[in-house]
């Protein structure tokens, strides 16, 4: 279900993009003025004035120009929206540095009233300036003829203005002094106020989306970090989404212009690229930190390099400047595509984990290139990227979830098996323990014991040293005493194969070395519950600590207790029952007391309630099962 989650939200991100505007039927048209009276424009999707356009290379036209005749038709190349340096002129394109005209005659649907049409179109690679019937719109930096006067502006154009009659006449001046790409990019779109107003919510809405999402990401992996400090791959991943968070506003509707003045172009470019190298320097972090792969260094030393390299960038010449960037760019997405692969390769405990990895990182290097490669070519790819780092944060983020939880989890297998490979290395020494204590402190207090018999004989016809039956008794108690604590370590180690029966012997024991009965009643469902119950290191201690509360109980019956003693043990709604009932001498006789075990009882946050009537004392104790067990 969760799969199916993420193909359906993939699938909304890349096709909210695709109906967003329209582009013109039969673009090659050679007519003047292009026809579009047959367009709803105020109720359809914004039109993308694709082409064709006319294109006055080496020229600043003025509306004025066209309308006195001042231009001369061999002039005009038919061109479409697109940079210039990739249109020929003759046998050569046309240069990156320099300055064009660019112009379009729409018609459009007749009205008898006054509409009000929008135009809306990206930032260009350099500087430009509108005019719209005749009537100067605005200006994006400063266009000029002299090259050094040029001042680059990066920001998307929107503009509103009245149309009357049927036919709207779009001149666009482009001048270009810095950038490798020379003309226009992107879209330029033509619609009236609500369609446009729509296409722009959608962009905002994709934006703030996936701006959310990565976010959010952020946030819960810092946080992860905070409570386990060891684990930096969370923190890395982390900063990577705030680098990717960074971008967001500046590629494609760039928000940001609502809030802080506009910088000039050269500040943007330098900007995203000090962030583009932030973003692969976490990224790197984040995959060393993640699979602590210390052999392929060698990737990290040509990664770190170039990434030096790359931070004086700015202090070349700004023709040279964005060309580097976008070369960096493209080769540090690819060794970083590398690298992921040679540690998924290298990592083989989590297949699924790496499934995960492996098509985020493939989905996120396609929609990375072509988003690339649409830019390089003069069209619009910022939707693809911010579509190529949401797409990339969420599987991670799927990846690193399945892949720590699986990790913890073979962690936690481990130190289990090392905790039960320490309690048998215990168990055995224990018992080696006892072993000792019963053949050497045993036989040698056997021995004088029986020393001791026979000084006694050997001494009945005379009159013996009143020492040598205290001393006697003494040593039979000493012995009885040692015997009872090996026979306690035995119930132990039987407690920990099967709870109930080593509970039973101790206790039977216990009443039997008195001359008391001992009625011991367990129910089914404490049969079941203890049945398959193995005290494993995580609540050996728990049980332990039941089993003493027990031990305890009968060494207060065995001092106040008269008569058969009857216990109960039962397993209901999550807690253990037990209850114990014995006679006392009566009641005016020392009380029976459960001081100490008044500890057990509040680490195992168990109630106990003691009733002492006529007929005897009356314990109820009600233990809540351990979460864990």
């Amino acid at each position: 279900m969760r799969i199916c989650n993420l193909r359906g939200l993939i699938l909304f991100c890349l096709v909210i993009q695709l109906f967003c505007y329209r582009s013109i039927p039969n673009a090659r048209t050679t007519s003047e003025v292009i026809d579009l009276t047959w367009y709803q424009f105020g109720e359809d999707l914004p039109m993308d004035l694709f082409g064709p356009w006319e294109l006055y290379w080496g020229k600043l036209y003025n509306p004025e120009d066209f309308q006195y005749g001042k231009v001369q038709k061999k002039e005009k190349v038919t061109t479409y929206f697109r940079p210039w340096t990739n249109q020929l002129n003759g046998d050569s394109k046309f240069p990156a540095q320099g300055y064009a005209t660019y112009r379009m005659r729409i018609k459009v649907p007749p009205s008898s009233s006054k509409r009000i049409y929008t135009v809306h179109y990206s930032h260009l690679f350099s500087a430009s300036k509108l005019f719209i019937n005749g009537k100067f719109v605005h200006e994006k930096g400063k266009v000029s003829e002299n090259l050094s006067e040029i001042v680059a502006i990066r920001t998307n154009s929107y503009a509103e203005f009245e149309v009357i009659g049927e036919e709207i006449e779009i001149i666009l001046q482009i001048a270009n002094r810095d950038f490798f790409r020379g003309g226009p990019r992107g879209e330029f779109l033509l619609s009236m106020l609500k369609p446009m107003g729509k296409f722009k919510i959608k962009i905002i809405i994709l934006e703030m989306f996936a701006f959310g999402l990565i976010f959010g990401a952020a946030i819960y992996h810092f946080f992860i970090f905070i409570l386990n400090r060891k684990q930096k791959a969370f923190l890395y991943f982390s900063l990577l989404c705030l680098a990717f968070l960074v971008r967001i506003p500046i590629l494609n509707s760039k928000i940001y212009e609502h809030f802080v003045p506009i910088p000039s172009a050269h500040f943007i470019a330098n900007f995203l690229h000090y962030n583009d190298i932030a973003s692969f320097l976490f990224a790197n972090l984040f995959l060393n930190a993640l699979f602590q792969v210390k052999r392929k260094i060698w990737i990290n030393y040509i990664f770190y390099i170039g990434t030096f390299i790359s931070c004086f960038s700015p202090l070349f010449p700004s023709s040279f400047v964005f060309y580097f960037n976008i070369s960096y760019v493209s080769l540090n997405l690819v060794i970083f595509v590398i690298q992921s692969i040679l540690f998924l390769v290298l990592n083989k405990q989590n297949k699924q984990s790496l499934y995960f990895m492996g098509f985020g990182l493939f989905v996120f290097a396609v929609l990375c290139f072509l988003a690339i490669s649409l830019n390089y070519y003069g069209l619009q790819g910022g939707l693809y990227l911010i579509n190529a780092y949401m797409i990339y944060v969420v599987f991670q983020s799927l990846f690193i979830s399945n892949y720590f939880a699986n990790t913890v989890e073979r962690s936690n297998k481990l130190k289990l098996q090392m905790q039960e490979e320490h309690q048998v290395a215990l168990q055995k020494q224990r018992s080696e323990m006892q072993l000792m204590v019963h053949d050497q402190l045993g036989a040698g207090l056997t021995d004088l014991k029986m020393m001791i018999e026979k000084k006694v004989r050997s001494n009945e016809s005379q009159t013996l040293d009143p020492i040598f039956p205290n001393l006697h008794n003494r040593v039979i108690s000493i012995l009885q005493s040692l015997r009872n604590q090996l026979l306690q370590l035995e119930d132990l180690d039987l407690i920990f194969q099967n709870f109930l029966t080593g509970v039973n012997l101790t206790l039977l024991r216990r009443y039997t070395n008195v001359g008391r009965e001992f009625d011991f009643h367990v129910t089914k469902a404490a049969e079941v519950h203890f049945e398959d119950l193995k005290l494993h290191t995580e609540i050996r201690n728990y049980y332990l600590n039941i089993y003493y509360i027990l031990y305890e109980l009968c060494t207060n019956d065995l001092k106040y207790g008269l008569g058969e003693s009857s216990w109960t043990i039962d397993v209901s709604s999550g807690k253990i029952n037990i209850e114990q009932k014995n006679a006392v001498e009566h009641r005016n006789a020392e009380s029976p007391h459960l001081k100490s075990i008044g500890n057990r009882i509040i680490g195992l946050q168990a109630k106990l309630a003691v009733k002492i009537g006529e007929k005897g004392f009356h314990v109820k104790l009600e233990i809540p099962l351990p979460k864990y067990g």
